[in-house]
């Protein structure tokens, strides 16, 4: 969260003058467009809301999570923080987990 507090001097870019005889250098940052973050299982938290969204969103661009499977709450929480905070969500789905397990496999001997 810190590195994505000082974007805003880090995305400025640079300007030399006269770095050869009549030519002026400058350097342009612009966004990426779309970045795409994995959610591990182990920091569900962590990893999405100090690493990857802040970062992104401060240069401009598009997030797409990929949820963990083992712990999709924390993430779908972040989503609903985003969303509430006047960011624009698109296509947020939950797999439902098959839990209906056949009588076959849980057979009494």
């Amino acid at each position: 969260v810190e590195h994505a507090l000082s974007a805003p001097s880090l995305l400025m870019g640079d300007a030399m003058r006269d770095t050869s005889s009549g030519y002026d250098t400058t350097l342009y940052y612009e966004p990426l467009g779309v970045c795409a973050g994995i959610v591990p299982f182990n920091f569900p938290g962590m990893i999405p809301m100090g690493w990857m969204v802040p970062c992104c969103i401060a240069a401009g661009n598009t997030m797409v999570l990929k949820l963990a499977s083992m712990t999709p709450m924390t993430a779908m929480r972040l989503n609903e923080l985003l969303y509430e905070a006047g960011f624009y969500m698109k296509n947020l789905k939950r797999k439902k987990l098959n839990k209906n397990v056949s009588s076959a496999n849980h057979s009494a001997n």
